[in-house]
């Protein structure tokens, strides 16, 4: 309060002493000083005097227009306009303020309007110009230079007329008549703001850069509203790769302009070249504020994020600049870039195919050919990289990249050509010695890659690659010892080499030895803790153990630690699906489908888990395009056999049998394609078809069990459960667990369930540790409503294994129907296992809801997470209705009932309905 008290006292005093700004000068007196400032080109001046002027008086006409014509000197079109259009109302004669407030107009593209209103104008030069650009901006070339030739006949010294014509001339492909008409232009007016930039953009292309820095460090020194000047000097110096002056003369501009798009832009761009990533996105991310459509600073933005690895925003970046450039060459190429690095060749191909025809030089037509190498189309990919290599004869990268190509389509031995040509080009590019070596390798040419990969190792004695083939070398020779001494010597050049260590990890397990190649790969995480590779293989080991926890938390670090990587996420969605952890195998399938929307794996699991999620609808949308994707020729067996077994899942039978008919075309003697195809001749209803494959498949020596299996599969498909039982009853005394769970079901499906349990705990007397049968034996218990026994049975799974989420589940449920206080514990603990899981969440949801008042609220929030997960789970809107209706939140009670009801039949059918009475 003090300093404002001060400050009210010096006011006062100023005011008393008659300190004042009182100005006496005229409003006419202003405008005269103005018009004398504009004699000599002091704009600054010019501006203050008319705003002065018009401050005295509003209404002053002829300063309304003098102000108009500056502010569009300097390029405020938007003043201009409003000061020419209060002229005009003014009364000023209206062929003194139209062809300025024209102009103005043209800078906003409304070009239709402006030829309009010149047809009320009295001709002159400056409205021939003005006709001639909107006729230009209307896409009229002709009747522009007619008018612009008309302006130059009326006023030979009319820059702009030039300036029109230079434009003309530029898109016609005459760069040389452009330059010369933009010389007479500045001759004509060397003040002329637009010429001189003409002019540096014009030098710009021409590759002119010293020529065009000094256009524009001409039109810098006319006065002007915008920085386009300055702008053009700091593109010339970031083409002159002078990036320590560019960058300088941008922070001076970002002083004066802090959030000014171009300046940022230009800031970003340097960045970029300096392999400053992170000061360039945040540049580019300034821009985006101002301007969140600028196709270039997208496009510069995906490949900041490219270079950072981060291939799905780059891939969202470039996408959202190619919405408004669809045929930009440049964002194309980036784009094909971006999904090759991410293993999508496919989606490099789509992105390159519409501009193939623009591809002339050799990065880009060795971009093209790489993605078809990947893509498995060998033909092309030769094609486009020998085109590349034609280019770039002496570039050793591409005859490499050919060699791939060549080896793709089976010509070997002129891949060997090409690797030694390469390798004669630059000894320094190890690949294409690794190539030569494996393609020997491949050839079961020992001595020859051998003798190659010495040469490797004598070449380059530090490399731990070379050491890495000679063990291979000697793996194929069978000296086991010699390859293992290979492999260290490789990991003690570089200890963190991972495919010498998953090499000797390999070897270890070979020999039964886990705890060693365990031991071995988790040396190799301490030095690389997030390789993909080994955590993948540590995992693989832990599934192999049954310990799903640890191969989770392996899979978890590698999906953490590469967001855009898609092999650790289907290798986690299957081990998900493997757990009955349907929510995670949804949501990590998902990111995968996001990074690679083609992949057949990652299509797979994800359609495999939405059946099992019963939403059937999507993952049909999923199976269309695994159909599609095998629908190519010479497609893998296992291909067809794989999307075969999801359209029966799907009911998609007739489409199944398509599939496995080519397979079995494919391949007479696959075993695994018939006994698909008897299954879904058996599903269609064609028992005859089914045993005829039945018989072929005895008449290729199949195994008796299997064949037995499999005639019980066709019996149980006709619903002769009997009959199935039948067949499945030898292989299951044998100790087949396949057929002792099929005989399971056939027996408690004829309705004999005594039998059906003793099937079941005979098997687990010789196989005790067999947790998947004992779980579905403690289901079965629990079905037959021995509520007793099925906790001792849930209860004894628990104490073997702690981490299933079924079991601690079940058993979560059965401590609440015993009012045991146990029940939230482990329904809390099987939700933190498998925190997406609607049963597990409808679970503990119900108990917190019906424990107590205190609970009901996080309750209720459980149950609205099954809900999102399983809206058409009638049981589930139930217990969320009586969750609703116990918080006193009627309305939304009654809407979750209604749609429970809306389901058919469900167990708390007659609860439901009671609850929608009392609502």
């Amino acid at each position: 309060m003090r300093a404002r008290f001060s400050l009210v006292s010096l006011i006062s005093l100023l005011i008393v002493s008659g300190v004042s700004g009182c100005d006496r000068t005229t409003a006419q007196e202003h405008l005269e000083r103005a018009n004398g400032y504009v004699a000599k080109n002091e704009v600054r001046s010019v501006i203050i005097e008319l705003k002065n002027a018009l401050q005295k008086d509003p209404n002053l006409a002829a300063a309304r227009l003098a102000l108009g014509e500056v502010d569009l000197k300097i390029g405020d079109f938007a003043s201009a306009e409003k000061e020419l259009e209060k002229a005009l109302d003014l009364g000023i004669d209206r062929n003194q303020v139209m062809p300025p407030l024209l102009e103005a107009k043209l800078e906003s593209g409304r070009f239709q309007e402006v030829l309009g209103a010149l047809e009320q104008l009295e001709p002159s030069a400056r409205v021939e110009v003005i006709r001639g650009r909107a006729q230009l901006l209307a896409g009229e070339p002709l009747p522009a230079t007619a008018a612009f030739r008309r302006a130059l006949d009326a006023d030979p010294k009319s820059a702009m007329a030039y300036v029109g014509l230079a434009q003309i001339a530029l898109t016609g492909n005459d760069p040389t008549q452009a330059a010369a008409l933009l010389t007479q232009a500045i001759a004509a007016d060397p003040l002329s703001r637009r010429a001189l930039l003409a002019q540096g953009n014009l030098q710009i292309l021409r590759s002119q850069l010293d020529d065009a820095k000094g256009s524009f460090e001409a039109a810098a020194r006319v006065p002007g509203f915008d920085l386009i000047p300055e702008f053009g000097v700091v593109q010339v110096l970031i083409l002159q790769n002078k990036l320590d002056d560019a960058n300088t003369a941008v922070d001076k501009l970002l002083v004066q302009a802090p959030k000014n798009p171009m300046a940022n832009y230009f800031k970003g761009m340097i960045a970029f070249q300096k392999q400053d990533l992170a000061q360039a996105e945040q540049s580019l991310r300034v821009v985006l504020q101002q301007a969140p459509d600028h196709p270039q600073t997208l496009l510069l933005l995906g490949a900041v994020k490219f270079r950072q690895g981060q291939f799905a925003e780059a891939e969202s970046e470039v996408g959202r600049a190619l919405s408004f450039e669809p045929n930009n060459v440049s964002a194309l190429r980036l784009l094909a870039a971006i999904r090759l690095s991410n293993d999508n060749a496919k989606g490099a191909i789509e992105a390159l195919e519409p501009v193939i025809a623009s591809l002339h030089d050799a990065p880009s037509l060795a971009l093209l050919g790489s993605a078809y190498l990947r893509a498995g189309v060998g033909d092309k990919a030769t094609s486009y990289l020998q085109q590349a290599v034609e280019l770039s004869p002496d570039v050793a990268g591409l005859r490499t990249q050919l060699a791939l190509s060549m080896m793709a389509t089976g010509d070997n031995k002129e891949a060997v050509a090409q690797l030694q040509t390469a390798i004669g080009l630059d000894d320094r590019l190890i690949q294409s010695d690794v190539l030569l070596i494996l393609l020997r390798l491949k050839a079961g040419n020992i001595d020859e890659a051998g003798a190659a990969a010495r040469a490797l190792t004598e070449h380059d004695p530090k490399s731990p690659i070379g050491f890495n083939l000679l063990g291979a070398v000697n793996l194929a020779k069978k000296d086991e010892k010699a390859a293992a001494a290979a492999f260290e010597r490789s990991l003690a050049l570089d200890p963190g080499y991972s495919p010498a260590a998953l090499n000797l990890a390999k070897m270890a397990l070979a020999k039964g030895d886990a705890p060693g190649a365990r031991a071995r790969l988790k040396t190799l995480t301490d030095h690389d803790p997030t390789n993909v590779a080994v955590l993948s293989a540590l995992a693989q080991m832990a599934v192999a153990d049954g310990d799903w926890k640890t191969a989770k938390d392996y899979l978890e670090r590698a999906r953490s630690a590469h967001p855009d990587a898609v092999a650790p996420r289907i290798e986690l969605a299957r081990l998900a699906l493997s757990a009955n952890d349907l929510e995670l195998a949804q949501t990590v399938s998902a990111e995968a489908l996001a990074v690679d929307p083609d992949n057949f794996d990652a299509l797979a699991v994800h359609a495999q888990t939405l059946i099992l999620l019963g939403n059937s609808g999507v993952a049909e949308r999923d199976v269309n395009k695994l159909h599609m994707l095998v629908a190519q020729p010479n497609v893998d067996l296992k291909l067809l056999i794989a999307v075969a077994a999801l359209e029966r899942q799907l009911g998609q039978n007739d489409r199944a049998r398509e599939n496995l008919l080519r397979a079995v075309e494919q391949s007479e003697e696959s075993q695994d394609a018939r006994i698909a195809l008897i299954q879904v001749e058996a599903l269609r209803g064609d028992e005859k078809a089914a045993k005829a494959h039945l018989d072929k498949l005895r008449k290729l020596g199949a195994d008796a069990t299997l064949l037995a299996v499999i005639e019980g599969d066709v019996s149980a498909a006709t619903g002769d459960f009997a009959e199935a039982a039948g067949a499945y009853r030898g292989p299951a005394r044998a100790g087949n667990r396949d057929a002792t769970m099929k005989l399971a079901d056939a027996l408690q499906r004829s309705g004999k369930n005594a039998e059906a349990k003793q099937t079941m705990e005979g098997y687990l007397k010789e196989h005790p540790d067999d947790f998947a049968v004992e779980l579905v034996l403690a289901s079965f218990v629990l079905k037959e409503g021995d509520r007793g026994a099925a906790l001792k049975r849930y209860e004894a799974l628990n104490t073997k294994r702690a981490d299933s989420p079924p079991v601690l589940n079940n058993l979560a449920w059965l401590y609440f129907e015993n009012k045991d206080p146990r029940a939230v514990e482990m329904a809390r603990r099987a939700s933190k296992l498998a925190p997406r899981n609607a049963e597990i969440a409808d679970t503990l949801g119900w108990i917190l809801v019906q424990q107590q008042e205190t609970t009901a609220t996080e309750g209720l929030q459980y149950l609205e997470l099954a809900s999102n997960l399983r809206p058409n789970d009638a049981s589930i809107q139930y217990h969320l209705a009586s969750a609703y209706e116990r918080l006193n939140r009627r309305t939304e009670a009654r809407r979750a009932i209604d749609h429970s009801l809306e389901s058919g039949e469900f167990p708390e059918r007659a609860d439901a309905v009671a609850l929608r009475a009392r609502l």
